[in-house]
């Protein structure tokens, strides 16, 4: 086991405790599939450095590319054996005399092992999958240990206590963020989940594009109420609507111009997506996911199957940063014309640039 914590490593019988640094394990890849050192440099990855909170959703998509990642690379491994097998055999086929036969026999059965490998990857009309519960328990199980309180967005961090519009006198202030910064809007964006707005905004991503963000819910309630009197003042203030890809998300406009809370932005309100072309359409394997506990994580690019069985792409599988520039742009100039690579294996694997997924 290594240490993520001072990089020392020792065998797992000398107990789950760095014996330098006093570091506690709580994974290991025999169990878990997953190691301390790896879960690490995934939070590392997502939050780069500490830079970045992220939501639980964030954190359970890099984990997935996590383990795709470890299933692609087994072919590969596979290979590098056959490769150094053979290498083996031809140097020493002097020295083992009678014994060399057995060189070619371990030919063989690598060679039969890599092919029948690739042929059921072949097979896999799905592709990569991992069930949510594997994951569930390794987030759970690591934070027992270790919390992620500071870096993860849990959906609380602007509660207040219920006002009127009246009792906060929004007409004689702007809007202002965590830190008491004020600053007038040039956008409002909506996304679905209450833990997308904290992570949005303890990135500062309000501040770097002058978007005042909130929730389909109308979470922060600051904040939307703060929307209504800056919608009442700017004539051509837009209201842009960005969500899941699933068949719930791709309503949710219409939903939303049906309630009574949001008839202020009804004829401002504009979806940017994700849409259904853009997952329909897209060429490589994408990531579906389900809330459900006993379903999986599927990389497939089967996306209206996907689709029909309530499956869902959330607009929260890439990571912070990508996010955060994907959703700049997509406010700047009121379209989502791509969609990241939300599912790049090297974005979890170590560092490199190649992607298949949505191109």
């Amino acid at each position: 086991m290594r240490c993520p914590n001072c990089n020392h490593t020792q065998k797992y019988k000398e107990g789950l405790t760095c014996s330098k640094c006093h570091y506690h394990f709580v994974l290991t890849s025999k169990v878990d599939g997953i190691s301390d050192y790896a879960m690490k440099q995934i939070i590392q990855r997502l939050s780069s450095d500490g830079q970045f909170v992220f939501t639980k959703g964030q954190l359970f998509a890099e984990i997935a590319r996590h383990f795709r990642s470890k299933s692609n690379n087994t072919g590969c491994f596979i290979a590098g054996l056959l490769i150094a097998a053979f290498i083996t055999a031809i140097l020493l086929s002097d020295k083992l005399g009678g014994w060399a036969f057995l060189l070619p026999a371990c030919l063989i059965v690598i060679t039969s092992l890599y092919a029948w490998l690739a042929r059921k990857k072949i097979r896999a009309k799905r592709g990569f999958t991992i069930t949510n519960q594997k994951i569930t328990v390794i987030i759970d199980k690591y934070q027992t240990q270790h919390p992620l309180t500071d870096l993860m967005a849990d959906g609380k961090a602007f509660l207040r206590p219920t006002v009127s519009e009246k009792e906060s006198n929004i007409a004689e202030q702007t809007l202002n963020d965590a830190e008491g910064v004020h600053y007038a809007p040039e956008h409002i964006l909506v996304v679905e989940r209450n833990d997308m707005v904290d992570m949005l905004i303890r990135n500062h991503f309000h501040l770097q594009c002058k978007t005042a963000v909130i929730s389909q819910s109308g979470y922060p309630a600051h904040v939307f109420s703060a929307c209504k009197h800056f919608v009442k003042k700017q004539a051509d203030l837009p209201i842009y609507l960005v969500h899941d890809a699933s068949l719930y998300s791709f309503q949710l406009i219409e939903k939303l111009k049906k309630e009574p809370q949001w008839q202020f932005a009804h004829d401002r309100l504009q979806d940017l997506g994700f849409s259904r072309d853009l997952v329909t359409t897209a060429k490589g394997e994408l990531g579906w996911m389900t809330t459900i506990a006993n379903k999986s994580v599927v990389f497939t690019k089967e996306a209206e199957k996907m689709l029909r069985e309530g499956m869902r792409i959330p607009l929260d599988s890439a990571p912070p940063r990508v996010l955060n520039n994907l959703l700049g742009t997509a406010v700047l100039t009121g379209a989502m014309l791509l969609l990241p690579a939300l599912w790049n294996e090297s974005t979890a694997g170590d560092g490199g640039t190649e992607s298949d997924d949505f191109g």
